[in-house]
């Protein structure tokens, strides 16, 4: 491919080479990986778009990636094959290729047209060199940032192509209701067309108690039954699922997945949910993970409350549907509930659900709660560390006695539930806080199951690695085959604080990343490549904020010695130089005393 193809990388170019030129006072070209001059100035302006001379050296640089200085163009060895030697106008040459990502894509030339211009450029071939590499950096960063966009313009076009495919209806609006999509399935279950709702306020045409939630509240749903009420005189009964998009806490949009409502798609995904959770498909070989699938294998069958620990990101609710679905409940509903995630004056009624009229703003016909919802299958209580102290005594008769009372009633009803909790908190300390009930923690602690973190089951990592790479490649559509071996390396290095949610986010990164076959160390995120590699820990990686500083001030050096080897370096001297810079004498002494001249 031509990497400097686009109009606005050509103009890039021309303007770097410009801005050089009249800095250094010397002729600067840019070639492209086929040799083909794509920027130029004096002579070299006259043949852009065009192929070098055959033989010429830009082709050695672009071909080993090597930096090639020449004292007399067209004297050396390197000029015996091109065709212009004995023509060339050159006094003396500086080409310094240009790299993406270890690939050659390019070069840049710096020429001395005269004898003047020769001596300045071999008396300071090593400050010209080290500016020329910077200024090749630029342009790669120029480069990479271009094809990037490129990369997103693509993936949009390819996630849009993967939604409107979708088997379910998808709605996504921004954070006022706003709809920002509507997919054809969407128009066919709902019966509305897409341009009818798009830019609109989905209250419009639609209404749902869940979707005034989500916006409201930032709660998320997992297959939940329930109703549009389409224009106001309609009614669809669906199966429901949403997902709350944040950005620093407050929501950005949410994203509705949904089905029509069928008897039978309800026993379809349980039959489909018991294949996908079963512990044998669960990732991994490790003797560390081994251990936590055997014990979930003895303990899924029994009806005796879990108690789920590990660090963030290990995959808590993973394992707890694993023990749902091998379990002789599987048939039966899973219910997650996360309590950290819903204010405390709303999780009393999402857990107990309400009766008619028992507050304010409460539904006219009451609402049932999550233990109701689960009742003969699975309630898995997430981050119960964070659940309010009052709420656990109510939690601990439910264990106890298997009854619940709504919100505003005092009739009892019994539930018929299994009780997996999961937290990555101490409790133990959270009890001496007076923070945690401590009757509870026994009732709920009597299987505990504690989840390895994964740096402590490094086997795993390459498995897991293959596991997403496989999973985003086919949503991303990139084809990527697998990593290099360094790649690899890397990731087994890496502590992963973040544990396995990290990992898939990091594979997901790459794979947008990489432009290749295989996963290169290069497409990962910068913390994981300090911290993954060996050499001490890091690798030094210079931001575009740096590389701009730097180049500023290798040209300010690189003039500032020539001028003073022109004048002196006399005080009478300095006062011509900073006349003719247009600078203070005193901003001249300050700049000569950053460069340590």
């Amino acid at each position: 491919m031509r990497y400097f193809s686009t109009k606005e990388l050509h103009e890039f170019a021309q303007q770097t080479v410009d801005a050089m030129c009249a800095v250094l006072d010397l002729q600067v070209t840019i070639v492209d990986e086929k040799a083909r001059r794509v920027a130029g100035t004096g002579c070299f302006s006259n043949n852009i778009d065009e192929n070098l001379p055959t033989g010429y050296v830009f082709q050695r640089v672009i071909n080993t990636g090597g930096i090639f200085f020449i004292e007399n163009p067209g004297q050396t060895t390197y000029c015996e094959e091109c065709l212009e030697r004995d023509i060339c106008k050159e006094k003396a040459t500086l080409l310094v290729p240009v790299k993406l990502d270890r690939q050659v894509i390019g070069g840049i030339g710096l020429a001395a047209m005269t004898d003047e211009e020769r001596v300045k450029l071999v008396s300071n071939i090593e400050s010209y060199t080290k500016f020329m590499e910077k200024m090749a950096e630029l342009l790669s960063a120029k480069v990479k940032s271009d094809l990037e966009s490129n990369e997103n313009l693509i993936l949009a076009k390819n996630l849009n192509t993967i939604i409107e495919s979708y088997p379910y209806g998808i709605i996504s609006m921004d954070s006022l209701g706003v709809v920002t999509h509507f997919n054809r399935n969407a128009e066919l279950i709902l019966n509305i067309a897409a341009k009818n709702i798009i830019n609109k306020q989905y209250a419009d045409k639609i209404s749902c108690e869940f979707l005034e939630k989500a916006l409201s509240n930032a709660e998320s749903y997992q297959s939940i039954k329930t109703k549009f009420s389409i224009n106001n005189n309609t009614e669809v009964e669906l199966i429901l699922s949403i997902q709350p998009i944040l950005q620093n806490n407050k929501i950005e949009k949410i994203v509705c997945f949904f089905q029509e409502y069928k008897e039978n798609n309800k026993i379809n995904k349980m039959i489909q949910d018991s294949v996908k959770y079963a512990s044998n498909n669960i990732q991994g070989q490790s003797l560390e993970l081994r251990k936590v699938l055997d014990l979930i294998r003895k303990i899924a069958s029994s009806n005796t409350t879990v108690l789920i620990t590990g660090e963030s990101g290990t995959g808590k609710e993973l394992f707890a549907k694993a023990i749902h679905y091998e379990s002789n409940r599987s048939n039966e509903p899973f219910i997650a509930i996360n309590c950290s995630a819903i204010p405390d004056n709303l999780l009393e009624s999402e857990l107990f659900g309400y009766s008619k009229g028992a507050f304010t703003s409460a539904n006219s016909t009451g609402k049932m709660g999550k233990f109701e919802l689960a009742n003969k299958g699975t309630i898995f209580l997430d981050e119960i560390g964070d659940m309010p102290i009052n709420l656990q005594a109510k939690l601990l008769r439910v264990l106890q006695e298997k009854k619940i009372e709504k919100l505003g009633d005092t009739k009892s009803i019994d539930v018929d539930i299994r009780i997996l909790a999961a937290t990555n908190k101490d409790l133990k300390e959270l009890i001496e806080q007076k923070l945690f009930r401590e009757d509870l923690y026994y009732r709920i602690n009597v299987i505990p199951l504690h989840l390895p973190p994964l740096r402590c089951r490094k086997g795993d990592v390459p498995i897991l690695a293959k596991y997403f790479l496989e999973k985003h490649d086919l949503l991303l559509l990139k084809n990527i085959k697998g990593f290099l071996p360094e790649t690899i390396t890397i990731l087994n290095n890496y502590d992963w604080p973040g544990n396995i949610r990290e990992l898939e986010n990091v594979i997901e990164y790459a794979i947008n990343m990489e432009n290749s076959e295989f996963i290169q160390p290069d497409s990962l995120p910068l913390d994981v490549i300090n911290c993954g590699k060996k050499d001490n820990g890091k690798i030094e990686i210079n931001k575009m904020g740096e590389n701009l500083q730097n180049t500023i001030d290798e040209v300010e050096k690189i003039k500032l010695k020539e001028l003073l080897s022109i004048y002196g370096n006399t005080t009478e001297s300095k006062k011509i130089i900073a006349k003719k810079l247009n600078i203070s004498l005193s901003t001249l002494y300050r700049k000569l005393k950053k460069l340590e001249y």
